[in-house]
């Protein structure tokens, strides 16, 4: 008997809480006093309701724990709701001092902005800085970024066309020759700081000099990417796709000479080719799937082995694909 008291005693009201503070704001949506715009700034929010979460495992079932618990819950959702309808009208609240509401405003020292000022900036590695190169290597790392890579619109090594939120540490790019080799190394722009949620940098990379047999290395997280090539001369891929999504599409002259290596984790890769390029893959599948011309072949391969497309062997043109796909997907297509 004395154990059912104390779990009487010890109910946690901390979800009952969220559910007012909900119920009260949908009461004033359908009341028409605060516009559904709103929730727009509230679900910005989403983190903390794990946070939430992690603190009742951490704080276990007792008594105290739950009190605390509801304590937390109540200041952190007075803050979310709170800073939510700053943003949203704009004018604050006038039972806080003004300075808190300016401060939100201006977004929380950038943690709260919604819509950071953007920086523009155009990047060149110029022909007449490396005037012997023979080849070319293009590494890139792009965290959460959205990026193209085209093969026009320069005639130099490669033109940069960059965007990123102010507030963010500026990103990197080096260029350095070896025998002739011409090596670009490029990191995207990261965020300064904690961030409620980030804003994307965005970037074009255009590769110019399309007789220059060019190798690309390109680590991509949990951006979105795409790379068309039409007439560049193209040596090795090597493309690693963590979270995020990154589509390639060949012409035959682009067509990639060597090495293909795909290394894809829970993220999404695209391939498109001509239809008279043939093309071999030899795979090594966990849980994700393979797809061929939009048609889901996972469920007929092994864990590990080859596939080739039907024109493989009388095809002029032949690609070979080593593709490592974890929880994601990797799917080719014909033109």
């Amino acid at each position: 008997m004395e154990d059912i008291s104390v779990r009487k005693e010890s109910k946690d009201y901390s979800w009952a809480v969220f559910l007012i503070f909900s119920g009260i704001l949908l009461l004033l949506n359908t009341t028409k006093i605060i516009s559904w715009e709103i929730w727009s700034y509230i679900v910005r929010f989403w983190p903390i309701f794990i946070i939430l979460i992690g603190i009742r495992f951490i704080l276990g079932r007792s008594r105290i724990a739950n009190i605390f618990s509801f304590i937390i819950t109540i200041f952190l959702m007075i803050s979310v709701f709170g800073v939510s309808y700053v943003l949203y009208s704009s004018k604050g609240i006038p039972y806080i001092p003004d300075s808190v509401n300016q401060w939100i405003l201006k977004g929380g020292d950038r943690a709260f902005n919604l819509n950071p000022e953007k920086i523009e900036k155009q990047i060149t590695v110029d022909l007449e800085e490396f005037p012997n190169i023979e080849q070319r290597s293009i590494e890139l790392n792009i965290g959460a970024s959205e990026f193209q890579i085209v093969d026009e619109g320069t005639e130099e090594y490669m033109l940069v066309q960059a965007e990123y939120p102010e507030g963010f540490k500026e990103h990197k790019i080096e260029s350095t020759e070896v025998d002739d080799v011409l090596n670009i190394n490029f990191e995207s722009a990261n965020p300064i700081g904690f961030h409620m949620w980030s804003s994307e940098s965005s970037y074009v990379f255009r590769v110019g000099q399309p007789d220059i047999l060019t190798s690309f290395d390109i680590n991509l997280g949990a951006g979105d990417g795409s790379m068309n090539l039409s007439t560049l001369q193209v040596d090795n891929l090597y493309a690693e796709v963590g979270a995020g999504k990154l589509s390639v599409s060949f012409e035959e002259e682009s067509v990639p000479s060597g090495q293909i290596l795909l290394n894809i984790g829970a993220g999404a890769m695209i391939l498109e080719i001509p239809s008279g390029v043939g093309y071999q893959i030899g795979y090594d599948l966990g849980v994700g799937k393979i797809k061929i011309g939009g048609k889901d072949i996972s469920d007929s391969l092994d864990t590990n082995g080859k596939y080739e497309s039907e024109n493989y062997a009388t095809a002029k043109i032949k690609m070979i694909i080593e593709a490592n796909v974890g929880v994601g997907s990797l799917s080719v297509e014909n033109k």
